[in-house]
Formats: structure tokens, sequence, C-alpha cells
């Protein structure tokens, strides 16, 4: 009973609570990471600020209502289809940390259409993209993990640091700034970078203020 308090406590604080994916488990953080990701794609795309709310920090979701609004006022809506996530390198968190970056990469179709007439005015609806960003993760009150910020990444700057990577989910590998490190032992005291500048929307690169 006590523990179940402490988690209740936890959570109205702001904390960890007992279903949220612990700093230290990359598998775990990759379930949130991906659902985040497919959900925050599918919202954009239907212009449901209601559907991406669970998913966004309050500061990032008025940016995101505002993104919106400027679509709905010019009839335009920017659509993000057959979405593939290709990685998703996940930055390992100081134990204690409230945010965390993930540097992902994926494919999809983009484009911005106006919805008078159907026009294409930016991207493609039929050959897919390819696209890098870093997200940036902060710890919520009664959400969670969820995202606060969204830029186009560059992967061959990826920082050094421990990381869990698409094709070695289950533990954190020593990316040492130019190439994977031969190392079998886990990172013990581990740091994560401040956060690049001003976050974008998300939503795709079709239209420079939408995420990209």
């Amino acid at each position: 009973m006590f523990e179940t308090l402490r988690s209740v406590a936890r959570q109205l604080r702001g904390g960890r609570g007992a279903d949220e994916p612990d700093a230290n488990d990359p598998l775990r953080l990759r379930d949130r990471v991906e659902e985040c990701f497919s959900e925050t794609r599918r919202g954009w795309s239907n212009r449901d600020l209601t559907a991406l709310t669970p998913y966004l920090s309050d500061r990032f979701a008025d940016e995101i209502s505002v993104e919106v609004d400027e679509l709905d006022r010019s009839f335009q809506v920017n659509y993000v289809e057959d979405l593939e996530l290709l990685e998703a390198a996940i930055q390992r968190p100081e134990p204690s940390a409230d945010r965390f970056d993930v540097h992902l990469a994926f494919r999809a179709r983009d484009w911005l259409e106006d919805l008078r007439d159907s026009t294409v005015i930016s991207g493609d609806r039929v050959e897919p993209t390819t696209f890098e960003q870093r997200w940036a993760f902060v710890r919520a009150a009664r959400k969670g993990w969820v995202v606060d910020a969204v830029e186009p990444y560059d992967a061959s700057a990826r920082p050094a640091g421990w990381y869990a990577t698409a094709d070695e989910p289950t533990r954190w590998r020593l990316w040492d700034g130019a190439a994977w490190a031969d190392r079998d032992d886990q990172p013990s005291a581990p740091g994560a970078p401040s956060l690049p500048g001003a976050p974008s929307a998300p939503g795709a690169p079709a239209r420079p203020s939408a995420p990209s």
C-alpha cells in the first residue's frame, strides 16, 4: 500500500510513475519512443490536437496548435503517409535525468496539399523521402516521457555517448564520435548532452515551419 502511495505521489510531482519506462531500460524507452513517433505523425496528418496531447509536452503542444491553426486558415494539410521507421538511436540519459535525445531516421511520403483543389503545394505525394531528425523527450507529470522538440539532424554528426540502436536494442553501446567502440561493458556514469536551440513543430519537412 505504501509503495502505491509513493508511486501516486511521484506522478503528482511529475516524477516517474510505476508504468513509466525506466531511464536505464533501453527496450522500454524504445517502446515509448516508437509509440510517440507513430501517434504524433498520425495526429499531425489528421490535424487532431486531442490525439497529439498525450505524446507532447504542454509547451510543444502549444507550438503545434499554432502550426495547425495556420494550416487551417490557409486551407492546407501536411500529409505524412507510408511511414517507415529506419532507426531510433536512443542516447542514454542520466539515471535521474528528466530529458533525453533520440536520433531518428525514417522514410515517408510527405507533401503539403491545398484542401480546396487537392493541389500539391510542396513535397511529393508519390515518392517517399528519407528524413533524419533529433527528437528531445522530457518527463511530464501524469504523461511520462513526451516529445518536447523536433529538429533536422545529421547522423554523421552524432555526439559521443552511450546509445541503444535498432540493431542492438537491448543494451547500451558506446559511440566514440567516429565509430562504435568494441566494448561489452555497460556505462556506469553516462552523461546526456544539452539540447540544441529552439525546437520546431512535429510534422514533416514539406514546410519550413513544420517539423522536419
